[in-house]
């Protein structure tokens, strides 16, 4: 995300020699890979809450408790899902390019939701860790579509 909005700036400001600009699409895609970095440094904290304790931590899933931040991570991947989906229903040119966009965006929110809801044990340390991995993929996932989009 740095390496595409550094570039996009240089090149507009110094190569172009116009001001910085940057247009909706590119802002809510950092907006949206924001979102994704932020799920991933957040999930990597569920399994192992108990050594963190003892270590004197204070991080998100020992304040707010490991449901909270398990329902947290999902609700913003599913936000984020969202926001490509809309993304690619009102910005792409072409129709089979929305249909597919669409489509397999829509098919990664239900197979996430299947994910959560059916095989994360929140009282398991190999789950959670399961799920901090699974989450890691998935927002690579979805971040490689993002940045092919802009």
């Amino acid at each position: 995300m740095q390496f595409f909005v550094s570039n996009t700036c240089d090149a507009q400001t110094f190569v172009l020699k116009k001001a910085a600009t940057f247009s909706r699409s590119m802002l809510v895609g950092c907006f949206v890979i924001g979102c994704l970095y932020t799920v991933i440094s957040i999930a990597k904290d569920l399994g192992d809450v108990e050594g963190d304790k003892a270590a004197g931590l204070k991080t998100l899933a020992i304040r707010l408790g490991v449901k909270q931040v398990f329902w947290l991570c999902i609700s913003l991947i599913q936000m984020a899902y969202g926001i490509a989906i809309t993304m690619g229903a009102l910005l792409s040119p072409v129709l089979w390019s929305k249909i597919v966009t669409v489509v397999t965006h829509v098919i990664m929110v239900l197979y996430v939701w299947n994910y959560a809801v059916n095989s994360v044990d929140l009282s398991s340390k190999d789950s959670l860790h399961s799920f901090d991995m699974f989450m890691f993929k998935v927002s690579n996932n979805l971040e490689l579509v993002s940045n092919a989009k802009n």
